[in-house]
């Protein structure tokens, strides 16, 4: 299979997509608690059905742009790559940039970092990304 650069900048893509729609709900709901007056942070983190639609309608057009099966689980795997490195970076950068010289404090954001990642990577949105991709990729070939 001959790498072409379309795949390239669909996978990218796909793993920007698929990183904003967790952070959004995370941040989105957290600024939405303080605006209401309620201070005390949310406990454990989850995503909505509508965050997992939204997955699901992403990887369905990016099913339909690849068409082919080889290339959307390639492109499937290095998005789902791309979208926890994204995902960990961004919720790190207050660690990564902070110029406390508390271990323990920066300690504490990474490894909620990565909980957060993991919570909003594995299980749910992983399936809901591959069988809409590959169903997009049916679709796509039906109809060229």
């Amino acid at each position: 299979m001959q790498i072409r650069w379309k795949n390239i900048f669909v996978m990218v893509g796909w793993g920007i997509i698929l990183a904003t729609i967790p952070l959004q709900t995370l941040y989105g709901r957290t600024l939405l608690m303080l605006r209401e007056g309620r201070a005390e942070p949310p406990i454990g983190f989850y995503l909505r059905p509508l965050d997992l639609l939204l997955m699901f309608f992403a990887s369905v057009l990016v099913g339909a742009v690849l068409q082919e099966p080889e290339r959307i689980v390639i492109s499937y795997i290095g998005a789902i790559f791309i979208s926890g490195l994204v995902m960990f970076i961004g919720l790190s950068l207050p660690a990564i940039l902070s110029t406390m010289k508390v271990p323990s404090f920066k300690d504490l954001l990474y490894s909620n970092s990565l909980v957060f990642v993991f919570n909003s990577i594995l299980l749910g949105p992983v399936m809901v990304c591959l069988i809409g991709g590959l169903l997009g990729g049916i679709a796509g070939e039906r109809v060229s």
